[in-house]
């Protein structure tokens, strides 16, 4: 037996109450469907913005449900994290990770434009997260600058999953969705599939450009006309010093016929949006990429763990790094590109360590090497060794607080218990030096994350 493990292993689901963990501080804004706070984490001091949601006040399940999943099974550096949900009596929480930035909205709105250079710069990342979405078959179906939120001054989360959808193999879709000044033809006509994501985004780079939609009108229905027959202009003052290239790629991104439509990778491709992704030397020492390599599964699942709980802006490095190696834009790495890129930057170093190490990342075993688990493998010791951390990813395996952690602890984060399946986690667990009757305790659970003592 192999476990696939995701990053949505360790989104947590309690029913604790949200006051034991987190200390209110700020409203953010209020939404249709609950209302936003930034809140502390009370033991790792971390910052999250927590969605709350009223029971009583769901009037599509449906959508949250589609949501929450979508939201738990995507691991992008342009795509929002969610780290946690917790549901009592009268309230779902939904706990994310902190866009201190503001919308996309309100950046055009109190720039007017935005400069071609960073346009391109914005608009790259926007496609980066689309591009990862359509290779996994979601369609997100509602892009507009009010659900691109900025993380940091300069990175752009995608945000607003409700009607996101994972289609089949050439599925399509007829329910009309989203917003109308970014809505497609092909959505107001009834009949549509994943390229109306193309679309929507094209509206948004021709706003970035000029501060206005390329189909502007009084009421919804004359907006709806002139979508339908797709003509626009760059006649306005504010398009002459926009680049023919810029110009080029909107006009490939907004054709009503979507057989002629850009994809999002050919977007990535364009001639405007080169040259964009700087190199950044990998962040982890060998030796340190040693020690990551000679680890046993348990430990790296620990590691991908506290990964998964820690905020990008402890990070950055890596961040940057993991972009800057992902050279076909798909959001994640493949084996064999890793392995390659890797080589040219520890050229000293033997290409058969490197591949055990690049092997070692890949702990679902499907030939890739996804954010996460390259944020576990890149960061070795920098911040695992933080006891704040520690204790909140040890929580995430006792969800029970028994105090310690036993082989049906984990088989419980990848699947439903069942006797069966057991003695596949009690070898992980004996094969790391620690299968005991007791179970591996908060101490010991540090020791082997530190790789200081049992189990390293």
């Amino acid at each position: 037996m192999v476990f696939s493990i995701t990053r949505g292993n360790f989104v947590t689901h309690s029913t604790k109450k949200l006051e034991d963990k987190y200390l209110k501080q700020t409203k953010l804004g209020e939404g249709a469907v609950g209302t936003v706070f930034l809140s502390k984490h009370k033991e790792t001091n971390d910052i999250r913005a927590i969605k709350y949601i009223p029971k009583s006040s769901i009037k599509h399940p449906e959508r949250l449900k589609n949501e929450v999943s979508t939201l738990v099974s995507c691991d992008h550096p342009h795509i929002i994290k969610i780290f946690e949900i917790i549901e009592d009596r009268k309230n779902l929480y939904l706990i994310m990770e902190q866009c201190k930035g503001g919308e996309l909205f309100d950046y055009i709105l109190n720039n007017k434009t935005i400069q071609e250079a960073e346009a391109a710069m914005l608009f790259r990342q926007i496609m980066l997260a689309i591009n990862y979405l359509h290779s996994k078959n979601i369609v997100h179906r509602d892009l507009k600058p009010e659900n691109l939120m900025f993380s940091d001054g300069k990175t752009l989360k995608l945000i607003d999953f409700g009607i996101a959808k994972a289609l089949k193999p050439n599925e399509t879709m007829s329910t009309r969705a989203g917003t109308p000044f970014y809505m497609s033809p092909e959505i107001l006509k009834g009949f549509y599939n994943i390229s109306t994501d193309i679309w929507s985004a094209g509206v948004i780079l021709y706003i970035m450009l000029c501060g206005y939609p390329p189909f502007y009108a009084e009421s919804d229905a004359e907006v709806f006309k002139k979508v339908l027959i797709g003509n626009f202009s760059f006649r306005g003052h504010e398009w002459r010093q926009v680049s023919n290239r810029a110009k080029d790629l909107i006009r490939n991104m907004l054709i009503v016929n979507t057989d002629l439509r850009f994809t999002a990778s050919q977007v990535l491709e364009h001639p405007w949006l080169q040259n964009l992704n700087p190199s950044v030397p990998f962040p982890l020492s060998a030796p340190d990429a040693t020690t990551f390599t000679t680890s046993n599964l348990l430990r790296r699942v620990f590691l991908f763990c506290i990964a998964s709980h820690t905020s990008e802006e402890s990070f950055p490095q890596a961040k940057e790094a993991f972009l800057s190696l992902d050279q076909d834009m798909t959001g994640c790495l493949s084996i064999f590109s890793l392995q390659e890129n890797l080589a040219l930057q520890f050229s000293n170093e033997n290409p058969d360590d490197l591949k055990k190490f690049v092997l070692a990342m890949d702990l679902n075993n499907n030939g890739k090497v996804e954010y996460t688990e390259f944020i576990a493998g890149a960061l070795e010791n920098t911040m695992f060794s933080k006891q704040e951390k520690v204790v909140q990813a040890f929580s995430v395996f006792d969800k029970q607080g028994k105090g310690k952690i036993v082989p049906e602890d984990l088989q419980r984060l990848f699947e439903k218990p069942n006797k069966k399946n057991l003695p596949f986690y009690q070898k992980i667990f004996k094969e790391a030096n620690c299968i005991n009757n007791a179970g591996i305790s908060l101490e010991e659970f540090f020791a082997i994350v530190t790789a200081n003592g049992v189990g390293s």
